[in-house]
């Protein structure tokens, strides 16, 4: 009997959890969801969550190449990956990737003293940092593609907004 009475007072309390508190089980991420309009560029980077500056629907594209000095967590970013890279003339810049599942999952990997070429878009952001967030990482003749250079959408959106399309005949 008491056995019973636990087991159902379980389910009541899970229930209840559930309705009440969906977002406990919900995993949070600043990566996931719709783009914001105009905004695609900063999807998956603090600049989002920090209120950075709005960002140009197509920034300049940089290209940069230098040394690989550490892969770290990107900070504000659940599970998000950023990268310091030095440049020859001695310039280390903060490179914003991308999740972490998207970017070690990838048949390039990146480690300490890799050189590499980062193309993508030089923004600034609210500590007056200038960091660069990735549309394509290469490491010899392998490129990682991260976002669309044309309008900033990371390759790990997979959901967007679906275009019009003109009225066909349906059979």
């Amino acid at each position: 009997m008491k056995r019973r009475s636990f087991v159902v007072a379980a389910v009541v309390i899970l229930a209840a959890t559930l309705l009440l508190y969906p977002s406990v089980f919900a995993q949070s991420s600043r990566t996931a969801g719709t783009p914001y309009e105009g905004q695609n560029w900063a999807i998956g980077t603090p600049l989002l969550a920090e209120g950075g500056p709005a960002l140009p629907e197509s920034p300049g594209i940089v290209t940069i190449n230098g040394t690989v000095l550490r892969t770290e967590p990107m900070k504000g970013v659940r599970d998000g990956l950023q990268m310091r890279v030095k440049t020859q003339q001695g310039q280390i810049w903060l490179v914003y990737l991308g999740p972490r599942w998207f970017v070690e999952n990838q048949r390039i990997k990146f480690q300490p003293n890799d050189v590499v070429e980062v193309r993508g878009a030089k923004v600034l952001d609210q500590h007056g940092r200038i960091p660069i967030i990735a549309s394509e990482v290469s490491k010899g003749d392998l490129s990682m593609i991260l976002r669309n250079e044309s309008n900033g959408l990371p390759s790990w959106e997979c959901c967007v907004p679906r275009k019009a399309r003109p009225q066909q005949d349906q059979y």
